[in-house]
């Protein structure tokens, strides 16, 4: 993209959006919520209202209180990103998240992905809904690199600039690990935390439902 400025030809930055994927686009929870409490053993019956209370927990606070031991924690995260490779036909997006992917794509944003669940996975359930298209690189299996690495690695290869790239997350470790890789976070409240508690972590910007997040973006490109 080019601009022209008292006769000089100016490239203008170029937009990109870096998403987190379980919890921001893909809606996992039922997934992750039968993995982990078999894991655990728990057989407690969940009612609808208890099963909600626990969609606001991080992906370790739900383990940890489903039963999970802690010194399991790290090998009950390898195991569940492999045996989800069996179940990514049951995992879809949020409801309304394709339409925003495609709008962003349209407007000129370079889209990418950088999330803890492994590659394969998401580009399995990104090709299955037709999305896969509108994403120009994913990065997966952050593990103990953790997501600002993966971040970090993105802007790298693709040579983007902090200024004008946002990480979209819907956990407090994301709105931390975009800070670590110097770039603003938009963080969503339909994922794996408390709404209340994601706000307190300062986010740059917080979308409440899918199609806020377009607007919020173009808010921040006009500042």
């Amino acid at each position: 993209m080019v601009q022209r400025k008292k006769g000089r030809i100016v490239r203008a930055a170029r937009r990109a959006v870096i998403f987190d994927f379980d919890g921001t686009i893909s809606d996992s929870f039922d997934y992750v919520f039968d993995f982990l409490r078999t894991e655990a053993g728990n057989t407690h019956d969940f009612t609808e209202g208890e099963r909600k209370q626990l969609r606001e927990m991080s992906m370790k606070r739900l383990a940890l209180h489903l039963g999970v031991r802690p010194w399991r924690l790290a090998s009950i995260y390898f195991k569940g990103r492999r045996v989800m490779r069996a179940h990514m036909e049951h995992v879809k997006p949020f409801p309304g998240m394709d339409e925003v992917l495609k709008q962003l794509y349209a407007e000129g944003y370079e889209l990418y992905v950088a999330s803890a669940n492994s590659g394969k996975n998401i580009r399995h359930l990104l090709k299955s809904q037709g999305i896969a298209g509108y994403f120009k690189a994913v990065r997966g299996g952050s593990g103990f690199m953790g997501k600002s690495t993966l971040i970090r690695q993105i802007m790298l290869r693709y040579r983007l600039q902090a200024r004008s790239t946002w990480y979209v997350g819907d956990e407090t470790g994301d709105v931390v690990a975009a800070a670590l890789a110097g770039v603003r976070c938009l963080a969503v409240g339909w994922g794996f935390a408390d709404p209340e508690k994601l706000k307190q972590v300062d986010p740059a910007a917080f979308a409440d439902r899918p199609a806020d997040i377009p607007k919020l973006l173009d808010a921040s490109w006009k500042k």
